[in-house]
């Protein structure tokens, strides 16, 4: 039996941010280009935090996290219909990839940012 792999690329561009303070640097690897009701951005700020924007969840079970690449979550919040910007604290986090996660009831949005 043929295994068949599907790959969606979300993204054909790319963000480098860099953070004052220290030399530490923050790089968002990919950008939304979907063009659908949900607005789903990250973007890096001084003093390793990140801010991810969403707007247009519906859904009341919606949640976004941090995970690395093995899966294991560092950050975990349910979207709240009040609130659209999510600020997570990356500074006791290890250099490496790491992936922003919106979980919809209908899809699921990743974005790959790289700490460094």
């Amino acid at each position: 039996m043929k295994k068949v792999m599907f790959a969606l690329l979300l993204s054909t561009s790319f963000l480098s941010v860099s953070l004052a303070g220290g030399g530490e640097k923050v790089r968002v690897l990919s950008e939304e280009t979907l063009s659908r009701k949900i607005t789903f951005k990250v973007f890096a700020k001084p003093k390793k935090m990140l801010d991810v924007k969403i707007y247009g969840v519906q859904d009341t079970l919606a949640s976004v996290s941090l995970v690395d690449q093995r899966g294991s979550s560092s950050y975990y919040e349910f979207i709240k219909n009040n609130k659209s910007v999510y600020s997570i604290d990356l500074s006791g986090l290890q250099p490496g990839i790491y992936f922003v996660k919106l979980n919809t009831n209908n899809e699921i949005r990743m974005k790959m940012i790289v700490v460094e």
